[in-house]
C-alpha cells in the first residue's frame, strides 16, 4: 500500500526544529523531502547536544527520511539549481526572518509565478506583518510572551520554560495541517496558495482555555527540565537564564551578567502574563 503523499516533493529551506518537523511529517507520510542547507555549515540543528557517533540526535530525528542538499543561494549557480528544483516541486517550506525569502528572490511571488501550483508555507517567529515581524524568534521567547511559562514552577516562582520545545513543534503541526489543507484546495481548484503561521499564534493555541485552571496549575509543584541550549549562568549575580544558540553568544552573555549588570527587562514577565493573570478566575 502507496503512503499518502507518495509523488509529492517537497523543498525544505527550514532550519532548526519548527520547520524541519513538518517537513518530516510529510516525509513520514511518503512525501520525497528535499532539505536545502546553506554552505559551509548546514543546519545549525547539526551541531545540537547529544551527539551520537559525532552526529546530532535532534537533527537524525527532524531529517529522517529526507534528502539533503547544500546551495548557496546568493551565487547564480546555487539559486539557478534551486529554481529548477522549485520548478519541479509541489510544496516549499522556509522559516527565514519575514523579507529574507524576497530579497534572495525564492518568495512565493517569485516562485508560484513560475510554478502556479506550488503550496508554499511560512513559519516566522512573530508573523509576517505587525510590529515585531522582523524579530528573530524561539520556541522560549514565545513561551514568555504567551504565559505558558507562568503555568509551570513552583508556587511563587519566576515563570519557568517548558522542557521540551513545545512551540517550535506546534508551529510545526500547525504548518503541516495548513500545507495538507492548501493541497486539498488545489486538487478542487487547481491552484497553489500561501500558508504561514508563526511561534507565537501557536503558542496562544496552547494557552487556550487555561485561564480557569491557571491559579491552581501555578499551585501545584513542578519539576523544571532545561535542556541545553537554555542554560543557568554560573557565577552571574542575577538570578537568571538565558536562551544561547552559540557558544559565542553565551560567553557575550556571561560576561557582563558576571560583572552584575542586568538586561533591561529580563527580570519582568510576560506582558501576556500581567494583562490576563489577574482576571483568571480561581
Amino acid at each position: 500500500m502507496k503512503l499518502p503523499l507518495e509523488g509529492l516533493r517537497v523543498i525544505d529551506l527550514t532550519t532548526v526544529m519548527s520547520g524541519p518537523f513538518c517537513a518530516m511529517t510529510l516525509a513520514d507520510m511518503g512525501a520525497d523531502v528535499i532539505k536545502i542547507e546553506t554552505v559551509p555549515d548546514g543546519d545549525a540543528i547539526r551541531r545540537f547536544d547529544p551527539l551520537i557517533n559525532g552526529e546530532s540526535y535532534c537533527f537524525a530525528v527532524l531529517n529522517r527520511n529526507k534528502r539533503s542538499v547544500a546551495l548557496n543561494l546568493k551565487d547564480p549557480r546555487g539559486m539557478g539549481a534551486f529554481l529548477k528544483l522549485a520548478d519541479g516541486a509541489d510544496i516549499v517550506l522556509e522559516n527565514f526572518r519575514p523579507g529574507v525569502t524576497k530579497r534572495l528572490g525564492v518568495d512565493y511571488d517569485s516562485l508560484s509565478a513560475r510554478n502556479p501550483g506550488l503550496v508554499y508555507a511560512s513559519i516566522s517567529g512573530f508573523g509576517q506583518t505587525g510590529p515585531l515581524s522582523s524579530k528573530g524568534g524561539y520556541d522560549i521567547i514565545a513561551q514568555g510572551m504567551s504565559g505558558i511559562m507562568l503555568m509551570t514552577g513552583m508556587q511563587g516562582s519566576r515563570p519557568v520554560k517548558v522542557g521540551i520545545a513545545m512551540n517550535d513543534i506546534a508551529a510545526g503541526i500547525t504548518t503541516t495541517y495548513a500545507v495538507l489543507g492548501a493541497l486539498v484546495g488545489k486538487l478542487r481548484h487547481g491552484k497553489g496558495q500561501y500558508v504561514e503561521t508563526s511561534l507565537l499564534e501557536a503558542a496562544r493555541l496552547d494557552t487556550l482555555g487555561i485561564c480557569r485552571v491557571l491559579r491552581r496549575r501555578r499551585a501545584a509543584a513542578c519539576q523544571w527540565h532545561a535542556p541545553p541550549p537554555v542554560c543557568a549562568l554560573p557565577g552571574a549575580s542575577y538570578p537568571g537564564r538565558l536562551c544561547h544558540r552559540r557558544g559565542q553568544h553565551r560567553q557575550a552573555l556571561a560576561r557582563p551578567l558576571q560583572r552584575g549588570l542586568r538586561p533591561a527587562g529580563l527580570d519582568r514577565r510576560s506582558a501576556f502574563s500581567h494583562q490576563f493573570a489577574p482576571h483568571c478566575e480561581p
